[in-house]
């Protein structure tokens, strides 16, 4: 894509937010940071709830070829394009389960929130973050990625994760749930179900 046209897309997909064009219904938002754990329970999730399970980065990637570690070069850019899949997403499921984040780390290995506007756009129902001791967060990420981070990073990551997460969700009038190893599935799910249509 050109510059031209990303210039011209990023404009007109900003306009469409703004107008309020992108209007989706029964979308779980799950957050957290990388390596807590969201792909597996949003598998368990999205069977338990006959939901579609898509994740952010996927979604992404469609666009940006580039979208290959854990640090994004743009995420404004990118955010948008996000909102614009997920307003193209066909599928003839009820609830649409997004795996993503509402921090991210740029190119500079800083922790930036995901702007506002794409959770104003993707409008979920609900919102959960996953969160998990910061020592098992590394060393899941060592193993299976083979990133270092610090115990101190990972655990500051995630404070700014349900931080952004619960002045997001107060900003959109949604509920927000912080889901960790002791919390009951089958409460959680009926919580969530209890939000649907």
């Amino acid at each position: 894509m050109s510059a031209e046209l990303k210039a011209e897309f990023k404009a007109n997909l900003k306009t469409e937010i703004q107008k309020g064009y992108i209007v989706l219904h029964n979308i779980i938002f799950v957050g957290g940071v990388h390596g807590v754990g969201k792909t597996r329970f949003c598998s368990r999730l999205a069977s338990t709830l006959n939901a579609e399970h898509v994740t952010a980065s996927s979604l992404i990637a469609k666009h940006n070829k580039h979208f290959k570690n854990k640090t994004v070069s743009n995420i404004e850019n990118n955010q948008l394009i996000l909102a614009d899949e997920i307003f193209k997403l066909e599928t003839m499921r009820d609830v649409i389960l997004l795996d993503g984040h509402f921090c991210l780390l740029n190119e500079n290995h800083n922790i930036e929130n995901v702007p506002f506007a794409t959770f104003t756009s993707i409008s979920p129902k609900i919102a959960l973050v996953l969160s998990d001791m910061p020592t098992l967060i590394a060393e899941r990420l060592s193993s299976r990625d083979g990133w270092s981070f610090s115990v101190e990073f990972i655990n500051d990551f995630q404070e700014k994760e349900i931080k952004w997460a619960d002045e997001t969700c107060k900003s959109l009038d949604i509920p927000l749930k912080v889901v960790d190893q002791s919390c009951s599935f089958d409460l959680l799910v009926q919580d969530v179900s209890a939000y649907l249509r």
